[in-house]
């Protein structure tokens, strides 16, 4: 006798699920007051983050010199009373979903002298506390620039050459003339008591709007550059 072969199947392929990528890190840098932490982005890494603190109590410093970072929500520098964070871009891309704080309440620093800052949301330095944003070279795009929100912030673009700031030119370009920004609105000194300054020595600051002294003590300063708006 011929043995009788089973039926084909007509059930669908088994299928192995695939685990869900993790979600991004939210990660708090400086925590521990008088112990700075330091974290270094270069060429050709890649760094993800679903929230970046830099500088929590204690102080703490971000440096990119290129490669890639995303911040899918904020990144806020100084986050509470008597912490210090620092953040330094001088090449690469750093990328922010939410909004960029430039001291939130303690004492917050960016200084770009490169790269390209992208934020979908708003900067603000000096949101609730002191904020210092220093722009030498590459692009700062964002929805809303914020200078002294509810406290004191500085925004200088340019190298201060007027008092003997130096750099060097790159590839044949100085950094004093090559940063943009590019932005929807640009306000200083938002709320009462707030103190907040722009200075212009070099480059481009393109602006749908401007609004200085809305609440509190602003100024704009041009020795240099391009103020559009």
């Amino acid at each position: 006798t011929v043995p009788l072969s089973a039926p084909p199947s007509t059930a669908p392929p088994r299928t192995t699920a695939s685990a869900a990528a993790p979600a991004p890190a939210h990660v708090v840098m400086g925590t521990r007051p008088g112990a700075r932490d330091t974290r270094v982005v270069s060429a050709g890494e890649s760094q993800r983050f679903g929230s970046l603190t830099v500088g929590d109590t204690g102080p703490a410093t971000f440096r990119q010199t290129g490669g890639s970072t995303r911040i899918d929500a904020d990144l806020t520098i100084a986050r509470s009373r008597g912490s210090s964070g620092a953040v330094e871009l001088s090449g690469g891309t750093m990328s922010t979903g939410g909004h960029q704080y430039v001291g939130f309440k303690g004492s917050g620093t960016f200084t770009q002298s490169g790269g390209s800052n992208v934020i979908d949301g708003s900067l603000f330095v000096g949101y609730d506390g002191v904020g210092n944003y220093h722009i030498t070279g590459g692009t700062l795009s964002a929805s809303a620039v914020r200078v002294a929100f509810t406290g004191e912030g500085h925004l200088t673009q340019g190298a201060d050459v007027f008092n003997g700031e130096v750099v060097t030119a790159i590839g044949g370009h100085s950094a004093v003339f090559d940063s943009v920004i590019r932005t929807g609105t640009v306000s200083v000194a938002d709320g009462q008591d707030s103190f907040g300054t722009i200075t212009l020595n070099g480059g481009t600051l393109n602006a749908v709007e401007q609004v200085i002294g809305r609440a509190g003590e602003g100024s704009v300063v041009q020795r240099g550059g391009t103020n559009s708006a």
